[in-house]
C-alpha cells in the first residue's frame, strides 16, 4: 500500500501537468489572431493589424503566415478588397473533402497575384476564370476542381512549406506554381530564419495547443528584438550596396534560394503523383523602381530624379472610367503619368540652368556630374524636347557605366528613365532593352536573376511551364504587357484573364 501511495504520488505531478496541457487543444487557438500575433510576425508583415480581432493573416510556426480561416473582411489598399476565407484560409470556396471522384482538382499556389489584390471581385481572379473555362468546356459537368491557394506576400520559401504541409491533405492533381514577387523583396530578416517550427509528427501534434503557440510565440518575440531597428537601417542600407550584398543581407530569398525552392516545390507535387506547372511571373515592367512611386519618393533633391509617378487615387478613377492622370499621362499608357515641370517646381529643386552649372563644373566629383546632368534631363523630358533629353539621358548612361562611383539602384534608375525617354520618342524596342537592363542592376519585383534561375530549373527538370512575361507582350506589344499589371506586379483582370486561358491550355496539352 505504502508503494502504491508512493507511486501515486510521483505520478500526480506528472498526471496533472498533462491535464492542464490537455486543455491547451480546446477550441481553435491556431486560430486566435491574438495568440498568433508576434513581433516577428508583425508590423512589415501583409496585412498586419494593431487591432487582434480584424487580423487577416494568422502568424504560423512553419508558414510564418497563412490566410484566417473562415473569415470574411474588406481589406483596403488600392481599392477596396472584399474577400472570403475558406478553411485553409484561402479566398475561396469550401474546398470539397474528400475529393469527388473523376474530378481533377487544379491548386494554385502563388501569391498576392493568385490571391487576387485589387480585384474586388473574386470571379476576376485566373483561378475563378479558369474554372470558368474548364466548366464550359466540359460542357457544364464538374470535371475540375480549381483550387485558389495564394497567400498575400508569400515568397518560393513559404510556398514550399505550404506544399510539405498541406499538399497531401489537399488532395491536389495539378499544382500550377505562381511565385517569386517577393522573394527580391527587402527584409531585415530572411524567410528561412523566420520559421519556429518544421513540418513533422512533433508539430502536428502540438500545432493546435494553446501552451505550445504560446512557448513559439515567446520564442519569437525574444528573436524580434531589434528588429524594427533592422528595418529602418534598410532604408539607408540598399542605397550603397553592392548587388552581390544586397541578395545575401536584405532579400527574403536570394536567386539560389529561390531556385532551390522552386525544385523542393517541383519534387513534393511529383513526390504526391500530381503534375507540377511552373509560372514565370509577369511584371509591369514600365512602372519605377518603388512600389508606390508618388511625387515624393521619386523626386528628392539630393537623389537621382524620376521620369513616372502615379497620382494618388489612380485606380479608383480607373475603375471609374476616369483618367489615371490629372495632367499628362505616359503616351496613353492606362496608369502611369508623366513627371511635369509644375511637379518639379512644387517640389522645389534645383532648376536647369543650375543643373546645367554643375553638370559642366570640373570642381564637382564625377557622380555629382552625373547626378546635375541625369536631373537636367528630367527637366528636358518634363517639359523640353524629348530627343534632346534622350540624347542627355544616353550620355549619363554611358559616363555612369564608365565610371564606378554611381551606386547600382541609381545606375538602374539612370537605365530606366533612359527607356522611359526612349518610349515618349517611339523607340519600343530600344526602351525595352533599357528597363529590362535596369531590373538586371537592381532588383525590382522578378529579376533577371530570378528568371535565369526559373529557366534552369525548368529546363533541368523538364517541368511543364508557361512564359507568362511573353504572353504579355503579346497581347500588349507597346507597353512591353505592363498594361495587364494595374501596379507593380498585380495583374488586372484582363491580365488574369491571359494566364488563364494559357493555364487552359497548358492543361490541354498534358491531358
Amino acid at each position: 500500500m505504502r508503494a502504491l501511495r508512493i507511486v501515486a504520488f510521483a505520478l500526480f505531478p506528472t498526471l496533472l501537468l498533462f491535464g492542464v496541457f490537455s486543455l491547451g487543444f480546446l477550441g481553435e487557438p491556431e486560430n486566435d489572431p491574438w495568440l498568433t500575433a508576434s513581433p516577428l510576425w508583425g508590423p512589415g508583415d501583409p496585412f498586419y493589424f494593431e487591432e487582434h480581432e480584424l487580423a487577416h493573416n494568422l502568424a504560423d510556426p512553419i508558414l510564418i503566415w497563412r490566410g484566417r480561416p473562415n473569415f470574411e473582411a474588406s481589406y483596403q489598399y488600392l481599392v477596396l478588397n472584399p474577400y472570403t476565407h475558406n478553411e485553409y484560409g484561402f479566398r475561396d470556396a469550401p474546398i470539397a473533402d474528400p475529393k469527388p471522384r473523376d474530378v481533377v482538382r487544379v491548386l494554385n499556389l502563388g501569391d498576392s497575384s493568385t490571391w487576387g489584390l485589387n480585384l474586388p471581385e473574386q470571379e476576376a481572379t485566373y483561378s475563378d476564370q479558369l474554372q470558368r473555362i474548364l466548366d464550359d468546356e466540359a460542357g457544364g459537368a464538374p470535371r475540375y476542381d480549381v483550387v485558389n491557394a495564394g497567400v498575400v506576400g508569400y515568397s518560393s520559401f513559404q510556398g514550399l512549406q505550404l506544399l510539405r504541409h498541406w499538399l497531401d491533405e489537399l488532395d491536389a492533381d495539378v499544382v500550377s506554381i505562381y511565385l517569386g514577387n517577393n522573394d527580391p523583396a527587402p527584409s531585415s530578416v530572411k524567410d528561412v530564419d523566420r520559421v519556429a517550427a518544421t513540418a513533422g509528427p512533433l508539430h502536428d501534434a502540438l500545432y493546435r495547443n494553446r501552451f505550445y503557440l504560446l512557448l513559439v510565440k515567446g520564442f519569437q518575440s525574444l528573436r524580434a528584438a531589434g528588429i524594427d531597428r533592422e528595418r529602418r537601417r534598410l532604408g539607408s542600407l540598399s542605397e550603397d550596396q553592392a548587388l552581390e550584398d544586397y541578395y545575401r543581407v536584405s532579400a527574403r530569398v536570394s536567386p539560389d534560394e529561390f531556385e532551390d525552392n522552386l525544385r523542393g516545390m517541383v519534387a513534393e507535387v511529383r513526390d504526391q503523383g500530381a503534375q507540377p506547372i511552373l509560372l514565370k511571373v509577369p511584371m509591369n515592367l514600365a512602372w519605377p523602381h518603388r512600389v508606390q512611386p508618388y511625387v515624393e519618393q521619386i523626386l528628392r533633391p539630393d537623389r537621382f530624379w524620376g521620369t513616372v509617378k502615379i497620382e494618388p487615387g489612380y485606380l479608383v478613377r480607373v475603375r471609374a472610367g476616369k483618367p489615371p492622370c490629372f495632367l499628362e499621362g505616359l503616351v496613353g499608357h492606362p496608369y502611369l503619368c508623366r513627371i511635369t515641370t509644375q511637379d518639379l517646381e512644387k517640389a522645389r529643386l534645383p532648376d536647369p540652368e543650375t543643373l546645367e552649372a554643375k553638370a559642366a563644373d570640373p570642381a564637382l566629383g564625377e557622380r555629382a556630374r552625373l547626378w546635375a546632368a541625369h536631373n537636367r534631363a528630367v527637366w528636358e523630358l518634363a517639359g523640353g524636347d524629348p530627343r534632346e533629353a534622350l540624347a542627355r539621358f544616353q550620355q549619363v548612361a554611358a559616363g555612369a557605366e564608365a565610371c564606378d562611383c554611381v551606386e547600382a539602384i541609381h545606375r538602374a534608375w539612370i537605365q530606366y528613365n533612359l527607356g522611359i525617354a526612349r518610349l515618349v520618342v517611339g523607340d519600343g524596342d530600344a526602351a525595352f532593352a533599357a528597363i529590362t537592363e535596369s531590373r538586371r542592376i537592381w532588383p525590382f519585383a522578378m529579376s533577371p536573376d530570378y528568371e535565369a534561375r526559373f529557366d534552369r530549373v525548368v529546363a533541368d527538370l523538364d517541368v511543364p511551364w508557361v512564359d507568362l512575361p511573353e504572353r504579355f507582350r503579346e497581347t500588349d506589344p507597346r507597353f512591353f504587357g505592363s498594361t495587364l499589371i494595374h501596379d507593380w506586379v498585380h495583374p488586372n483582370a484582363a491580365g488574369n484573364a491571359v494566364i488563364a486561358r494559357a493555364l487552359a491550355e497548358k492543361l490541354r496539352e498534358l491531358r
